[in-house]
């Protein structure tokens, strides 16, 4: 899945899709549009996390930049001009992948003990900026 945008990086628009936001771009934008490279993982600089992750939830987070960043927005159009922008003020520390309800106890019961944040995410199609 691509971490600054819709779909799996495998996948791109048809020819005929490329030439039809073309018409759409000339419409809106009568000279054209300014490109911006799509962001690749090596453009972001995050912020080491705050706190290590400790050692009975190593199994199950993750602090991999990847994950950190496709855990840092939803899919809004803010979300992408962010993105295309490498503007990430506030990448999430560690991105935990709870296997049971146990994992999510332990998760809530530390944060609340260490009064750290938890931001669920579920599948992060956010188009109204709910991520952040």
């Amino acid at each position: 899945m691509r971490f600054w945008w819709w779909g799996c990086a495998n996948e791109n628009l048809s020819s005929v899709e490329m030439q039809l936001i073309d018409l759409m771009i000339e419409q809106l934008i009568p000279g054209g549009s300014v490109v911006i490279p799509a962001p690749e993982l090596c453009d972001f600089q995050l912020p080491p996390p705050r706190v290590s992750v400790p050692s009975v939830f190593q199994a199950f987070t993750s602090v991999s930049t990847y994950d950190r960043l496709m855990h840092s927005f939803g899919k809004s159009y803010a979300d992408l001009v962010r993105m295309l922008l490498r503007q990430i003020d506030n990448p999430p520390d560690w991105v935990c992948f709870p296997r049971d309800e146990s994992h999510i106890e332990q998760i809530l019961a530390y944060a609340t003990k260490n009064n750290m944040a938890v931001i669920p995410f579920g599948v992060g199609t956010s188009v109204c900026g709910a991520v952040r």
